[in-house]
């Protein structure tokens, strides 16, 4: 794989943050993500956890299949598409032993131990819990659901439903906001729970998708506005991380009201972009901005305002990247600048190493999957997102209708 075609991975992948400067002017970096594709285990070890993607998705190669090159203990096994013959170029391009006909032969396959959800966001729920009463576990990419009450059945799910490999822990379901899990992500939440910077009294955190990304076919515009039950809009798909990130820096308090909510819609039911404020209990306001298709160059960042020290933190999303947490002295002005790479990981290789480790039950990696992705901090998030959509006038997002709602 040329550098061209992984630079561009690294572009849709992170959702167009672009940061490509950033890449091309560091050697070191450009050869790091040049060498995800070759990063090949020797031997996979014999008890190694056996995934199974759903849809050959474009971030399933970031996300998934390299990580999992670089450890004996997955094994990405099976794939199923919409297309038969799309699941069989993608196998072959990424050397996916086995593809089956459809979605429900996957799901029936009992060598799969886990799936890993990439469909389109009104695809979470129905086929996540259809996975979960087949006793797999599953790894879905953000937002969990198309709306709060489809994750409250995503949590009944695997509450009622039995691991097939008698997981004492039961059914492991995590929402993969894959940047939650990197060492940045967490040194956010130590500096405000600490208390180190004082106390919070303002945040702002914002996504927004650079133009021409994405184009208006895409699944994100619900392919121009024609299929409303996959669920897009930069709300669900970039704002997400902007309302996660926000509460990230809240110290677990959640917005007492919804100030203001201006969205603009691109067709009806999708928003092209979205701009919220928040009100806390204590006193402390919020504001997030996402955008799909948006002027110039905006990296995601955090900016948080307290008592003793002002946070700011410019590329939240994909630090392994590139990054950047300032801490100001609000006395003397003195900043103080770190970075966390820690030997250059992905956030997606730090998501499927601590997914595992879950799954076999170490304490660290079960913690770490609680704290980055657990459901019931989806089904927190995604409350957010639907007050945002029914403070501007809007209904939230409806996927694939499931029948236990």
């Amino acid at each position: 794989m040329d550098p061209p075609t992984i630079a561009g991975v690294v572009i849709g992948c992170c959702a167009g943050v672009g940061l490509i400067f950033c890449v091309y002017s560091s050697s070191s970096l450009l050869g790091r993500l040049i060498a995800l594709p070759r990063q090949t285990c020797k031997e996979k070890n014999r008890n190694a956890v056996r995934v199974g993607i759903l849809g050959a998705a474009n971030i399933a190669p970031m996300a998934l299949i390299f990580p999992a090159r670089k450890m004996e203990d997955v094994v990405v096994a099976a794939v199923a598409a919409r297309s038969f013959k799309k699941a069989q170029t993608f196998a072959k391009k990424y050397g996916i032993e086995t593809v089956h006909e459809n979605y429900n032969d996957l799901l029936d396959d009992d060598s799969i131990d886990v799936i890993y959800n990439p469909l389109p966001n009104g695809m979470h729920a129905f086929w996540t819990i259809e996975a979960l009463k087949r006793g797999k576990h599953v790894l879905c990419e953000k937002p969990l659901a198309s709306n709060a009450d489809e994750v409250r059945a995503m949590i009944k799910a695997a509450a009622e439903n039995k691991p097939k490999d008698g997981r004492k822990e039961g059914l492991l379901l995590v929402e993969a906001f894959h940047y939650r899990f990197h060492p940045l992500a967490r040194e956010i939440s130590r500096l405000v729970k600490s208390g180190v910077i004082g106390e919070v009294s303002h945040i702002e955190a914002n996504f927004e998708i650079p133009w021409p990304f994405p184009p208006k076919s895409d699944i994100r515009f619900d392919m121009n506005g024609s299929n409303s039950e996959l669920a897009g809009g930069s709300l669900m798909d970039a704002g997400c991380y902007a309302v996660n990130v926000m509460r990230l820096a809240t110290d677990g308090k959640e917005p007492s009201e919804i100030s203001t909510s201006k969205i603009i819609e691109s067709y009806k039911g999708i928003d092209q972009s979205a701009d919220a404020q928040f009100d806390f209990e204590n006193g402390m306001t919020a504001r997030i901005k996402c955008a799909f298709r948006a002027w110039g160059l905006k990296v995601p960042k955090l900016k948080v305002e307290a008592t003793k020290f002002n946070l700011y933190v410019y590329n939240y999303l994909a630090p392994f990247v590139y990054h950047r947490l300032e801490l100001t002295n609000r006395e003397t002005m003195e900043k103080v600048v770190q970075n966390f790479y820690e030997g250059g990981a992905s956030t997606y290789e730090y998501q499927l190493r601590a997914f595992v480790g879950a799954l076999r039950g170490d304490r660290a990696s079960m913690e770490l999957c609680d704290f980055a992705g657990s459901p019931e901090d989806a089904l927190k998030n995604m409350t957010i997102i639907d007050k945002i959509y029914e403070k501007a006038g809007l209904k939230p997002r409806s996927g694939k209708p499931i029948e236990t709602l």
